[in-house]
């Protein structure tokens, strides 16, 4: 008190949050942190939509037989055609060039990585842990060799099978070095990555994705994507869990409440973006049953002008 009038201290925001108690001390008005590049639709659980030039979009129709700017139009399906309106999952994609115009595949390619995903008791490749284990953080590549996404994913667990369409896998990756005219598909589960050091910069066909410590991203099987360092990022680190036959999944409410746990507006979608240089030579990498194959094509996988649906890669900002 001075004279009689009470001293009001203004709260200053906290810009490190490694030294916030809780994301509200970040007295941000942005969804996302400071230092996102990205614009994002939320909601989960929406059917969204993004377009890059006005009117590109058809209206009341899905595929007419002319889309606008002379793009081709192509469905990404997660379900059944008939399935239920509640667990039926797709996109529509318009882009410049169709994703079937490509060459020759070539199956098991070389690879630093190390994948393992049936875990049948037939499998004598893998043991059963019967006790406890933890691990230190895992070794980052040495300066010398250069290892990107693709190639810096290993195993460390899992059930089941892909084939069977049923289980999980999980892994850790270890990169520093961005994908250079590289993309990667996978078919067999959808990808819930955890940044845990350093931050990604992920394009996808729907648009990009800003990833850091503390955030998650779900990026759909059939989704094509390639996967940068963060500006000022040397190296990166991190976890990632994968299902097949399913989808991620909110866990009910119940007793916590209308406004427990995330709330559908902290789930973050990307906005449609096209690439400047799309005559260019480009390598897609696709895992199908734990294994890596490849083809080549002269355009870029990132040349889609808009799209609506609800298979979409998306981020969560946990608070």
């Amino acid at each position: 008190m001075d004279n009689g009038t009470p001293i009001i201290k203004e709260k200053v925001a906290i810009k490190d949050l490694k030294k916030a108690f809780h994301y509200t001390d970040t007295l941000t008005r942005r969804p996302t942190r400071e230092n996102d590049p990205y614009q994002y639709s939320a909601g989960w659980g929406n059917s969204h939509q993004s377009e890059l030039i006005p009117g590109t979009l058809p209206a009341g129709q899905d595929n007419p037989i002319e889309p606008r700017f002379g793009l081709y139009a192509e469905l990404l399906t997660c379900s059944g055609f008939v399935a239920p309106r509640n667990v039926n999952f797709s996109t529509y994609l318009y882009r410049a060039r169709p994703a079937a115009v490509h060459g020759d595949v070539k199956s098991d390619i070389a690879t630093q990585a190390h994948i393992e995903n049936c875990f049948l008791s037939n499998n004598s490749k893998v043991k059963p842990l019967v006790q406890q284990g933890e691990w230190a953080p895992f070794p980052l590549p040495s300066p010398e060799e250069k290892v990107d996404f693709v190639d810096g994913l290993h195993t460390l667990g899992g059930s089941g099978d892909p084939n069977l369409r049923e289980g999980i896998a999980w892994y850790v990756f270890m990169l520093n070095a961005d994908m250079d005219h590289r993309a990667f598909c996978n078919i067999d589960g959808d990808f819930l990555l955890v940044a845990q050091l350093g931050n990604l910069d992920i394009q996808t066909e729907m648009g990009k994705i800003f990833l850091q410590p503390g955030e998650v991203c779900v990026i759909q099987r059939g989704v094509r994507y390639t996967v940068r360092l963060g500006r000022g990022n040397q190296n990166a680190r991190g976890y990632i869990f994968e299902v097949w036959g399913s989808i991620w999944e909110l866990p009910d409410l119940g007793p916590l409440g209308s406004h427990g746990l995330a709330n559908r507006r902290d789930f973050l979608y990307p906005t449609a973006y096209i690439d400047d240089e799309l005559h260019e030579r480009w390598s897609i990498v696709y895992k199908v049953n734990g294994s890596y194959s490849s083809f080549e094509q002269d355009h870029s996988p990132f040349d889609v002008a808009a799209w609506h649906g609800n298979v979409v890669p998306y981020k969560v900002c946990p608070n």
